[in-house]
Parts: C-alpha cells; structure tokens; sequence
C-alpha cells in the first residue's frame, strides 16, 4: 500500500541543521508518510548523517551534484505519495505539520496547494517573528505572479498537479524554481496558506539545501551573503526594532554586494525617524501583524480542524 504523503527533502552539504531538520519529519504525529532523501553531491558528512538513521520510511539517494531542480525532480519522479510535502535542510516542522495540513486536504479536497505561516529563526534557532502569509485564495491566484506567496518549507502539494506541469522548472536559476512551480501550481487549481506557524524557517548566509555550482562562484557568494544580512536588517527595522543590529546588518549587506540597491533605500528610511515610524507601522499592518497578536498554536488550530 503506498503511503498517502512524500517527504521530499535535497541536501547539500547541510551537516550543521541536517540531523534536527530530519527528527523534526520523523517525530511528525501523522505516520502515513514515506521520506525519500537526496544527497546531492555534498562534500561534508551530510551522507553519514542520513546514514545514522534506520526508520524504515526513509529512502536514502545519493547522486552528483545537478541542483535544486533537478535534485528535487529526481525525487518526485521516485514519489508514490498522493500529496508532496517540503522541507529545505535547514528548516524544521512543528510535530503537527502533516497531521494539520492533511486534516485540512481532507476536508477541502478543491485544493491542490497548502502551505503556512511560518517562525522565522536565525543560524543558531533563536525565534526572530512569525511570518504571515496571504490566507485568501482568491488573493493568492491574483498576487502570486507578482512575488512567491509561500515559503516552501511549509507547502503540501498534489503530485499528480506537479507532474502534469513538469516539476521543478531546471531552466530558470536554481533560487526561482520553488516559486516558478508555486506559480504554475497556483494556475493550475486552488491554494491556500493556513493561519498558523507550522515550519521554523532559517535565515542563513547561504542555503545549505543544495548548491549547483555557479560559474561565478566568489560573485554567487557575494550576492547571497549580501541578501542574508539584508533580510536580518529587515527584521531588525520591522519586526524586532533593533537600531545596532539593524544599521552593522545593512551596512554588511552592502559591503557584500555594492549594487544591491534595496539596501540604499532601506538604510535611507534608517535614517529619517519619521517616515520609518510611518513605514513600519503601514508594513505591520499590511502584512497582517496585528492579526498575529490573535494567532492560534498548532494544537488550537488541529482541534478547531477536528
């Protein structure tokens, strides 16, 4: 009998997050899942961790390195699950993640696409803020050609719907083929973001998932530690006021990459006290912060659905 959900996790080089993101599926109060994992070429001990783990759900590959695309693709094409559920290496599910989205499947079997709100943390786990995303579908159908409306660790998905549009797109740079397939999904049939917090997202300087290697790897870098320390400044302007940790973060931003022209607009704002009180407090209220205040724990949510 083949198992209802696919667990689908790509790894590259991820030996510092690795072991929690795995415990984080095994230790999931819904069962019915199989874990297929995929080393992708790492050069850490990424490979010997999967190894410590026996837990007859996980299938285990290990192939050269090709990318997050293709990494993934790889996976979906050996997937027997009904529905197809993400996580990134450096990311960690709530214990009720699947148990909450699948109750919620169940119940609205027009959707196709389901993801969540999600708690940011940083490199070390410490809680930055929780991320609301857009819930409406109507709203999703309309913004989602516009920016990526989910973050992907938190997404269940049909494989049926992901097959017929062709997976993950290999052709467009490896940061963007999420969001292309969330686009495609989204055309395809209903999705939704439900309102509670069921993945921890981490910000790091570079993602540890997997890592294709560009043909300018020291400029690749550069850009990716500068977007790290932009979104830590973010943070530290919007959501966890923090002038020191706001002003060294943009500043290393742009050290980082020069060009990187969100960062001058933002360390401008930084520095008018005025318009930055104006613009937070429209940020917040835009992005649904006061709604958080209200935000129900998994376990409310689990039993509201039941």
């Amino acid at each position: 009998m083949n198992p209802e959900v696919s667990v689908i996790l790509s790894v590259y080089n991820a030996q510092p997050y690795l072991a929690e993101c795995i415990e984080s599926v095994l230790g999931q109060s819904y069962k019915n899942f199989e874990f297929l994992i995929v080393d992708d070429g790492s050069t850490d001990a990424s490979w010997e961790i999967i190894g410590h783990y026996s837990d007859g759900r996980i299938r285990a590959f290990k192939i050269e390195n090709s990318g997050v695309a293709r990494a993934k693709n790889y996976l979906l094409e050996k997937a027997r699950g009904r529905w197809i559920a993400i996580i990134d290496a450096d990311d960690v599910w709530n214990p009720l993640k699947l148990e909450i989205q699948l109750k919620y499947l169940e119940k609205h079997p027009e959707y196709i696409l389901v993801g969540s709100f999600a708690q940011i943390i940083d490199k070390d786990g410490n809680h930055l803020h929780i991320e609301p995303k857009v819930t409406d579908g109507l709203t999703i159908t309309r913004l989602i050609q516009q920016k990526n409306l989910f973050t992907h660790s938190s997404v269940v998905y049909s494989r049926q719907a992901a097959a017929e549009v062709g997976g993950y797109n290999t052709a467009v740079h490896q940061y963007l083929a999420d969001y292309e397939l969330m686009k495609v999904l989204c055309a395809k049939g209903k999705a939704v973001n439900l309102p509670v917090a069921l993945v921890k997202y981490r910000i790091v300087p570079h993602s540890v998932t997997t890592e294709f290697r560009p043909k300018n790897k020291k400029t690749s870098f550069r850009i990716r530690m500068a977007n790290y320390h932009y979104s830590l400044a973010r943070v530290y302007f919007f959501y966890v006021p923090n002038n020191k940790k706001f002003f060294k973060h943009l500043l290393l931003s742009i050290l980082n990459y020069p060009s990187l022209r969100k960062a001058y607009a933002l360390l401008l704002i930084g520095t008018l006290p005025v318009i930055r009180s104006i613009l937070r407090k429209k940020v917040l209220e835009r992005e649904g912060f006061e709604y958080l205040n209200q935000l129900e724990k998994p376990d409310q949510y689990l039993a509201k659905l039941s």
